[in-house]
């Protein structure tokens, strides 16, 4: 047989199925993202149910794209394989309700297109349900059955297209057209007249007959009446005006009693089944809304192609055509055309079961609604009436399970579903040239009032025993269960559009952040779910034949349903739910006033009536616009804004683009379309109530939470990864143990244990360490919300410590700006007290800060007018010129160039001093050496009398050098520290004390807020000891070679452990409270201060006393109050004490960092600074607060683990030194130490090696690390590992005997030029004679060394890189790492080269290294030969006894034993 039809599945099926599959891993990890934000705040509870009901909409839409499909029909084909004679009946049913609201002239006009098809008109039956019971419907109806007899022959003589002649006429003008068009006028006027009177009088009727039948409906209500049928047309008797038959036409208006239920549309359309049964029966029902025209008079054939077709019609229910219009503007601004409810997800339904019924254009099989039906007969119109009674469906399964369904608004949503579930199907039919044409609602209240009676519709299906999801999955199919589902719960809509559209622009007015930084990795999975969903629907509206403009209203007007129809649908089902109000139907009007016409021509929004909806439009919109305003005034001038709240700013530009034709309407705009002023003041109103609760919310809610928490999304990864990597380690320890308990040799034995030992070092490391990644958590503050709640008059005094120690190491101008840079600080300077520890007792030192005292007056409030950010006056005069600047910096090079005359004389002379006074000060100095002098303290500035040239007051300024006496201990950093801190308490003693290094410049001036939103929050402070700033440093070259910046112990370790009791103490950077170096945190009283002026005598005298060498023993300090002694580490030292006391402390990483420092740019001073921390955490470690058995205990485990892992740093020796000697020491020697690649085991050491690495990168990628800056990391930690790490355990094991005597070398930081230039170009410097190079260099030779032979060998020895694969790749690994090594030995020649005497004695020490490993071979293989002689004698003894047995001389074997 012929194909009427055919089908193609849509080429991107397999691109959506895969676009599925991407997009629902970024909804689980957005979803995961804010469950994880979700125990930071409540705040993100509403855009955690707005973004689960967006993934399970968006799950319901997926259905719809997995098998897409596209159909063709070929009509012609049916016409020449079936006689038109033996078409089946086509009963067409068109529905009206109200003749003021769908005018009886456009019903006609539809009507009478029907009645044109190109079908046999004897096979064609149009009835007409008028459920407004009006006279004047019947009478238009009427004159429509006299019209036909003209229209249809015309229509088919002319060929035309249009049939209707409402259509037709619009554009069609001459010849036999405008006689046609005179009749139609003549009729319309008619028609127009009755309706004008309300009745139908007897002036326009014809002949008694027709008077006698409209006086029936005298005393009728459209509400009550009863049945009336009548039969304008018959197929039998009536033909036009050529003598052909004409289409039966049944007028019918159903009984209505007030006491019945009349089930709106569905029971209409029920009535006309039933009646249509008893009267022509046709096997084929149309059912057409009264302004849906047909447009394409082959309709019904293309209907036919897939009823006709045998393997299609068995279970098919319903052909479906989509819902077109006519008469849109260009942008369809109200997108009535609804491209993808009627076209888009229709053909995704088409490749499942079939599309939904729409309510119009749709061919039914009258098999699907009720059976067969009966014949007509006789008393066919006796019976039609019958069924039209009220009483008729009582007691049958109308309206349950047979017709058209009851239950719902919208009846045509529902029948369709059950229809589906009753394992009926459907086809979408969308031919070339539209089939049918309606109108849309051109009124912007008429379609969210539409919209809203859908969205009540939809959730009677949703909250009804035929739930999609329960019974539609069950019964009609998973994925058509998924779609109706989606379609019921259309609604709840409302619930991300209305959350989305009002909560983050609420809070960008708050500077509150509900979404990722946009350096957040986290942001680009928001960002790719929004733009792969637009983007998505934008290539499929476009792939439809639609436009960009008209996506771009389609998109905005689901937005606006989502503000208005969707919420208020959601309200009225509740409230029927419950009984407050009963459902309803409102007919959407087809009724448009000329000037709204013309309006909607221009494309112009009409909002001219006052309507609730609008109210909701208007209040989202100035919301959104306010927020946006505010957002980017903010992001201008505040500095991180457009980083942090970008995604709120960018929601609201996006919600106020799609408003741009409210604010037309709420404020430009003149015309009868404009928003009711009383619309615009309560949508005002409303929004300004909005935006107060915001504040509520935002700001008053959380005004005492000046900061948030959150922890790190890795967490449950980490654990995960601890957990198998466990595992791993357990199964390589049970192997090597394995190894070198198996029968032995030396040789084994002498590689095997050094290995085993250094994994077993590596495996106590990594336990340790995973203590860091238990809980790792990122903080952020709010310093104004924090200005805005506290009076700046009731902030805490802070206390600045800086300590330096050689003038010559530590230039006093660096150590003088760096005290410039704090004492600028944004914060009362009153309040502000800055204490300099000179423990070189240098007179060029106290010299520098008097002239520093001086130079403050200028340049404080210099920086507060130019808002300067970088308020050290040594890096800021580097980069700024000009103007005030200009002027500034010849006044600090004037001071730079007497400090730096003083210290090249090396003390300071009277032609340098400004008064007789303070040469007075300098003569003291005279004959005191640094290491032996009484205290000197002097006060240079005095809040309380100096102000600067504005009047305004000056921070304190006091210089402090404390006793210093050769027979007494001076505990180096920790007892300066203690002495500022003793000395700072009984002068301004500030509750909150700030540790800075010499070097170490204030980079944010709001430093001091960022500290106190932890120290004023209630909930922290109790017992909160310190707020530590990550230690970050200024100049470092691009690729950071000596590893300076140490971000793994100064960024990813401290967030670590501030999930757990806060980071440790790093010596700088840090915000103390004075109660936790002074008291306990049950204590709540701090040390007495005094209240006399700084520079009173008795002031000082005290002041004195503390500083001196005597005022320690007997007492506390050092042990259990101050900073701690017994460490070189005093800082580490410090923090662990005060966490094992119950104190914790909080790690602040505010965006702009809030301190720079210098670090060590010679490879010389960052290994001797490493081996002096090594030396110092070794103090720790072995000493009796042991982290592994006291900090355990007083801590808790994982904090006592946490400090663990830095107390044995120094351990990484081990490890390090054996991995880089020991297998390519083999290696050279062809002596495997590792499984083969052929072996399952060396998977394992693979796994081991590559997940740790991989870590490790990830973690410092995360960090804003760089691959370059992360493999200088890694490559300093091997070399440190080789030298600091080795010497400094050296080191400590000699002191430990007593051989050799603790020492603090302060890390130098002057440069010379050339080793700055070296430096600047990522050229290691390896310029001086150090025990460290000669380590490096031997290491290095051995590795270069065996990687060549172990290559040599590979390549020449069958089985050779299977069996050494893991030497070679470990020497090939440090190799690459050693490059910069090489090149210092070899090819280098600028200063920075390697000695070269210490290049001849690594050269040396690879020899020797290589002769001791060549002289255990030899042995081994010795004693390995003389065991294998003995073996072999003994076995040859053993031949013999069994030779003398068999011979019976048995006494030969006790001799034997013997």
């Amino acid at each position: 047989m012929t194909a009427f039809h055919a089908l193609r599945v849509t080429r991107h099926v397999l691109l959506n199925r895969a676009h599925m599959l991407v997009y629902s891993l970024a909804i689980l990890a957005l979803l995961r993202h804010r469950l994880s934000c979700l125990l930071s705040s409540s705040l993100f509870l509403p855009l955690l149910l707005a973004e689960l009901v967006l993934a399970l909409m968006w799950v319901g839409s997926q259905a719809t794209r997995w098998r897409p499909v596209r159909r063709h029909e070929f009509p012609d084909r049916l016409l020449r394989e079936v006689d038109p004679a033996a078409l089946p009946a086509l009963d067409v049913f068109i529905c009206t309700a109200d003749p003021h609201r769908e005018p009886p002239i456009s019903v006609v006009s539809t009507a009478l297109s029907a009645m044109a098809f190109d079908y046999p008109p004897d096979r064609l039956s149009i009835y007409v349900s008028d459920d407004g019971g009006s006279a004047v419907t019947l009478f238009a109806f009427m004159e429509a059955s006299r019209f036909a007899r003209y229209w249809l022959p015309f229509c088919k003589e002319k060929g035309l297209l249009d049939r209707s002649p409402e259509a037709y006429f619009q554009s069609n003008i001459g010849g036999d057209s405008d006689k046609m068009k005179v009749m139609y006028e003549s009729m319309k006027e008619k028609v127009g007249r009755a309706i004008e009177r309300g009745y139908v009088g007897n002036d326009v009727v014809f002949g008694a007959g027709e008077r006698g039948l409209f006086e029936k409906w005298k005393g009728f209500t459209r509400h009550d009446h009863p049945s009336v049928i009548q039969v304008l047309l018959q197929s039998s008797k009536d033909s036009d005006i050529t003598g052909n038959s004409l289409p039966n036409l049944i007028y019918v208006s159903r009984e209505k009693r007030p006491t019945s239920n009349h089930h709106f549309k569905a029971g209409a359309l029920n009535v006309l089944t039933r009646v249509s049964s008893a009267m022509s029966n046709a096997p084929l029902i149309l059912t057409l809304d009264c302004d849906m025209y047909c447009n394409n008079p082959r309709a019904p054939l293309h209907a036919l192609c897939y009823f006709l077709d045998p393997a299609v019609s068995a279970d098919l229910a319903f052909v479906q055509f989509p819902q077109c219009f006519h008469g849109i503007n260009e942008n369809d601004i109200y997108a009535c055309e609804f491209k993808r409810l009627f076209r888009i997800n229709s053909r995704g339904m088409d490749g499942l079961r079939g599309p939904n019924y729409v309510g119009t254009g749709c061919f039914f099989s009258r098999r699907s609604l009720h059976g067969t039906g009966s014949s007509a007969s006789e008393s066919a119109l006796q019976k039609a009436v019958e069924a039209a009674a009220c009483s008729f469906e009582l007691g049958t399964k109308w309206g349950s399970s047979i017709g058209f369904r009851y239950g719902s608004l919208v009846e045509d949503f529902y029948t369709g579903y059950r229809l589906h579930c009753e394992g009926w199907k459907s086809v979408f039919c969308d031919p070339a040239r539209p089939a049918f044409l309606g109108d849309g609602p051109k009124n912007l209240n008429d379609v969210l009032s539409q919209s809203k009676r859908w969205c009540v519709g939809l959730y009677e299906v949703a909250f009804s025993r035929f739930n999609p999801i329960t019974f539609g999955t069950t019964k009609a199919s998973f994925l058509m269960g998924l779609i109706y589902a989606h379609y019921s719960c259309w609604g709840t809509w409302c619930v991300p559009v209305t959350v989305y559209g009002l909560l983050p622009p609420l809070a960008l007015m708050y500077q509150t952040p509900l979404f990722p930084k946009v350096s957040d990795p986290w942001f680009f999975v928001y960002a790719y779910l929004f733009t792969a969903a637009y983007c998505q629907d934008l290539v499929e509206f476009l792939a439809d034949g639609a436009t960009i403009r008209r996506w771009w209203s389609d998109q905005r007007m689901w937005l606006t349903r989502g503000v208005t129809s969707f919420p208020f649908g959601t309200i009225q089902f509740g409230l029927n739910h419950i009984g407050i109000s009963a459902p309803g139907f409102n007919v959407t009007s087809k009724v448009t006033e000329e000037e709204q016409i013309e309006r909607y021509e221009r494309g112009v929004l009409d909002l001219g009536v006052e309507s609730p909806f609008f109210v909701a439009l208007g209040t989202v919109a100035v919301v959104n616009l306010s927020s946006l305003v505010v957002g980017i005034a903010r992001a201008a001038t505040t500095e991180g804004f457009l980083d942090e709240l970008f995604a709120q700013l960018f929601l609201s530009g996006f919600v106020a683009a799609n408003c741009w034709a409210i604010y037309e309407a709420m404020f430009l705009r003149s015309d009868g379309g404009r928003m009711p002023r009383s619309v615009t003041v309560i949508s005002l109103t409303i929004a300004g109530l909005l935006l107060f609760m915001g504040y509520l919310v935002f700001h008053m809610a959380t005004h005492t939470a000046f900061h948030s928490l959150q922890v790190s999304r890795l967490v449950p990864f980490n654990r995960a990864h601890a957990l198998l990597y466990s595992v791993a380690v357990l199964a390589a320890l049970h192997r090597r143990l394995d190894a070198l308990l198996a029968p032995a040799t030396l040789l084994s034995i002498s590689v095997s244990l050094p290995i085993l030992l250094a994994d077993l070092v590596l495996a106590f490391m990594w336990l340790t360490d995973q203590a860091l990644r238990w809980r790792p958590v990122r903080r952020r503050e709010f310093p104004d919300r924090l200005a805005l709640s506290v009076d700046p008059k009731d902030f805490p005094a802070i206390d600045v410590f800086i300590c330096t120690a050689d003038p010559h190491r530590e230039p006093p101008m660096s150590v003088a700006s760096t005290a410039l840079s704090v004492m600028a600080f944004d914060y009362p300077t009153d309040r502000i007290s800055i204490y300099v520890s000179d423990d070189g007792g240098s007179e060029v030192t106290l010299f520098a800060f008097m002239e520093a005292s001086r130079f403050a007056r200028y340049w404080l409030p210099f920086c507060k007018e130019n808002g300067i950010v970088v308020r050290s006056p040594e890096v800021y005069f580097r980069s700024s010129n000009g103007g005030d600047s200009e002027k500034m910096k010849m006044m600090y090079q004037t001071m730079k160039e007497k400090v730096e005359t003083a210290l090249e004389r090396g003390y300071v002379g009277n032609d340098l001093v400004s008064s007789q006074e303070e040469a007075e000060v300098f003569k003291r100095w005279k004959g005191l050496p640094s290491h032996d002098h009484p205290s000197m303290i002097q006060v240079l500035l005095d809040t309380s009398k100096d102000t600067d040239i504005m009047g305004n007051a000056l921070p304190n300024v006091i210089y402090v050098s404390r006793e210093k006496r050769p027979t007494s201990p001076h505990h180096f950093k920790a007892g300066a520290l203690n002495v500022l801190t003793r000395v700072s308490s009984t002068m301004s003693n500030g509750p909150m004390i700030l540790t800075l290094d010499c070097d170490t410049y204030s980079n944010d001036p709001r430093s001091p807020l960022h500290a106190l939103c932890y120290f004023l929050d209630p909930a922290v402070s109790p017992d909160l000891a310190f707020v530590q700033f990550p230690q970050i440093f200024q100049g470092l070259n691009k690729n950071d070679i000596y590893a300076c910046e140490v971000k793994r112990l100064y960024t990813i370790n401290p967030r670590g452990k501030d999930g757990l009791g806060g980071p440790n103490y790093v010596g700088t950077a840090c915000y103390f409270s004075r109660r936790s170096l002074q008291g306990t945190p049950s204590s709540t009283s701090l040390a007495p201060g005094a209240n006399d002026p700084l520079s009173s005598e008795s002031v000082l005298r005290k002041a004195h006393e503390v500083a001196s060498c005597t005022y320690e023993p007997g007492t506390k300090w050092g042990s259990s109050i101050g900073f701690r002694y017994g460490s070189l580490s005093e800082d580490y030292h410090t923090g662990y004490h005060l966490h094992c006391e119950g104190w914790k402390s909080v790690f602040c990483y505010p965006s702009r960092p809030a301190f720079l420092g210098d670090a060590p740019k010679n490879l010389n001073d960052v290994l001797s600074q490493r081996k002096r921390w090594c030396v110092g955490l070794f103090e720790v470690a072995f000493s009796r607060c042991c982290p592994l058995t006291f900090g355990t205990m007083k801590a808790s485990l994982l904090v006592g683990l946490c400090y663990a892992h830095e107390a044995f740093w120094g351990s990484w020796c081990i490890p390090i030194t054996i991995y880089g000697l020991l297998p390519q020491l083999a290696l050279i020697y062809g002596i495997p130490l590792f499984p083969k690649v052929s072996d399952p085991w060396f998977y394992l050491y693979a796994y081991l090696f590559f997940t740790t690495y991989g870590q490790d990168l990830l973690e410092f990628l995360a960090a804003d690390g760089t691959m370059g800056r992360w493999w200088s990391d890694q490559r300093m930690w091997m070399i440190i590992g080789l030298t600091s790490y080795l010497f400094g355990t050296v080191q400590f094991v000699l002191k430990k005997f007593g051989i050799s005597a603790q020492g603090f070398n302060v890390t130098s930081k002057v440069m010379e030029d050339e080793q700055s230039k070296r430096y600047e170009k990522g050229a290691f410097d390896f310029g001086v004679g150090s025990p460290f190079f000669v380590v490096l260099g031997m290491v290095a030779t051995v590795n270069l060394s065996s990687l060549v032979v172990g290559i040599a060998r590979a390549a020449t020895m069958e089985g050779g890189f299977d069996e050494l694969f893991v030497q070679l790749f470990l020497s090939a690994f440090v190799t690459a790492n050693c490059w910069p090594i090489y090149e210092a030995m070899f090819l280098r020649s600028d200063g920075g080269k390697l000695p070269g005497n210490v290049t001849v004695i690594s050269l040396v020490s690879f020899t020797a290294t290589d002769i001791s490993s060549s002289t255990i071979e030899e042995n081994a293989a010795w004693f390995h030969n003389q065991v294998a002689i003995l073996d072999i004698g003994e076995q040859r003894i053993d031949e013999r006894m069994i030779v003398l047995e068999m011979a019976g001389l048995q006494d030969l074997s006790e001799r034997k034993a013997t």
